[in-house]
């Protein structure tokens, strides 16, 4: 007879639907066996269902091989799940064996699974730690809301990758873990600045760049708070001790980068007495913003232009088909141009060349009236503004300080030389003393006669000796003239990987370029982490409270 289809009768003995196991007999009616299948799961849950097909699926040629079966008239016992359980079938009229050979697909391996294999395991507390903050980190890093662990696709997902991971509340990730996490990388970020020989601040946030042991640059987001009060300056300069105070930098800061708003500049010079040094990206805009008004019409007509190309995908499919018509490389228009980060030490040498590129086109006898209105703007407000750069000290001592510019980025000699005079006067009070220890034994009744014999002449020779001050002042010069004699290094070259070489022979100049290249140019860095905030505080994490966008800024 037909073997049945359904996997349950591989439990059961077909006519009399009696269980192999147990050996009870149950009903079947109209061959239904959903009363089988729920005597299975009831009284023997661990018996795995085995996936049986047809005789016509099981002797489908998927592999080469001879198959012997035999069917007789008695009810005779096959073996099935590893011989645990048997099916016979009985036939009312006697059949001679025949034996089958052709090519058949081997059984599949019918094995009982323990049930241990579908229980979940309970996840390891520092996995699910471990992965709890970083899912605080990729919400932070992404920009996503903390309700995104509500979200029936990213639940979906997170079971398909380890159902073993339960997911936190949102709650439990903005009140608990983001907090441990902030708490961890705050800490981590003061071990390191607590090493920091000098710090650099940069305002609209206070972002710390300090040059560490290993002579390297970096940046750290110190802070990102909501000011409640008016910007006065002895607000801001309150804000600004606080959170110096709170990092423990407030001793080691040489420098604060700002712009040129009259509040923040008031706060550092007039309360604070910190070096201010104006930004570069400010003070060049400002002078591009009022050269452009010479040419507003000009500068209106190129901005309609550059509009109608961005939004019709026609006129640039046309565009770059011209310019590969012409040999040339196909190049969007931009409406804005992105901004070079540049150190302090290059401020010198940038203004000056962009002077001499301004004056050549002064100098031009072909240029349109327009271009010549531009330029002559242009240098008015360089000059007005750039006209005593060599002369703002912290720059100067940057410049000088760095192995790729030194004495020759400066146009005024006089300013070099004073540059150099404060740099070494800066190393010499940073050198520590080195006189010698001095025999100035009392010729007692405890000094021995050779003492006594030498007393006269140690003390004229102790005479001839140069004071500490003198031997450090000198000391100084001598490194400021060797390291002036070294040859310049390429311009392209990193100066913070020549004096991590050279500082055991510069020691104490060293000292004083780690207070002097940690200083960066623009305040531009910090004001980045407005646009970060401004995605933070996006339309689906428009309730998130000050507090905690500041952590996840940070």
């Amino acid at each position: 007879s037909t073997r049945k289809r359904s996997d349950v009768w591989t439990h059961f003995v077909a006519t009399e639907a009696k269980c192999n196991i147990c050996k009870n007999s149950f009903s079947t009616k109209a061959g239904s066996t959903s009363n089988l299948r729920r005597h299975l799961k009831s009284s023997h849950p661990t018996v795995l269902l085995a996936q049986v097909r047809t005789e016509t699926e099981d002797d489908s040629p998927a592999a080469a091989g001879a198959v012997s079966t035999t069917s007789t008239s008695s009810a005779g016992p096959s073996t099935a799940l590893a011989g645990m359980l048997t099916t016979s079938t009985t036939s009312s009229t006697p059949v001679a064996p025949t034996t089958i050979q052709g090519p058949v697909r081997p059984r599949r391996s019918q094995q009982q699974t323990s049930m241990s294999s579908f229980v979940t395991r309970p996840m390891d507390p520092l996995r699910q730690s471990k992965l709890d903050e970083a899912l605080v980190r990729m919400i932070a890093c992404d920009f996503q809301p903390f309700s995104i662990v509500e979200d029936k696709g990213f639940k979906e997902y997170s079971h398909l990758l380890d159902p073993s991971y339960s997911l936190p509340s949102r709650k439990t990730l903005s009140k608990t873990v983001m907090p441990r996490l902030y708490d961890k990388l705050r800490g981590d970020i003061m071990d390191k600045i607590k090493s920091a020989s000098a710090v650099c601040l940069k305002t609209d946030c206070w972002t710390s760049l300090t040059t560490e042991k290993d002579f390297q640059m970096t940046s750290y987001l110190l802070d990102c708070f909501v000011l409640t009060e008016r910007h006065t300056a002895a607000h801001l300069a309150s804000e600004l001790t606080r959170v110096t105070n709170e990092w423990g930098v407030g001793d080691k800061i040489v420098a604060c980068v700002t712009d040129n708003a009259s509040n923040i500049v008031s706060a550092l010079k007039d309360h604070l007495h910190w070096d201010h040094i104006p930004c570069f990206a400010h003070m060049l805009n400002l002078i591009v913003r009022a050269a452009l008004k010479e040419v507003q019409a000009i500068l209106q007509k190129v901005k309609t232009i550059v509009e109608y190309f961005h939004r019709s995908t026609v006129a640039s499919d046309k565009l770059k088909a011209t310019q590969t018509q012409m040999g040339q490389e196909t190049l969007r228009l931009k409406q804005d141009v992105a901004t070079r980060f540049v150190t302090a030490s290059k401020v010198i040498l940038m203004t000056r060349g962009l002077q001499r590129i301004v004056t050549r086109y002064q100098r031009n006898p072909s240029s349109s009236v327009p271009v010549k209105k531009l330029v002559d703007s242009l240098m008015l407000e360089m000059t007005k503004r750039f006209g005593k750069v060599e002369h703002i000290e912290k720059l100067a001592d940057a410049t000088c300080l760095d192995p790729r510019f030194k004495k020759q980025a400066f146009v005024n000699q006089q300013a070099a030389e004073e540059t150099v005079k404060r740099v070494t006067a800066a190393a010499a009070a940073i050198n520590p003393a080195q006189s010698e220890e001095e025999n100035t034994s009392d010729p007692g009744a405890t000094a021995s006669a050779g003492a006594m014999f030498w007393e006269d002449f140690d003390k004229r020779v102790a005479s001839l000796r140069p004071s500490a001050s003198t031997s450090k002042t000198s000391d100084a010069m001598m490194e400021m003239r060797a390291y002036l004699a070294e040859p310049l290094l390429s311009r392209t070259s990193d100066p913070l990987a020549w004096w991590r070489s050279c500082s055991p022979v510069y020691n104490t100049l060293s000292e004083v370029m780690k207070a002097r290249l940690c200083i960066v140019a623009t305040s531009v860095p910090s004001e980045r982490i407005f646009s970060k905030t401004g995605q933070i505080i996006s339309e689906r994490r428009n309730r998130l409270s000050p507090s905690k966008a500041r952590e996840l800024v940070f």
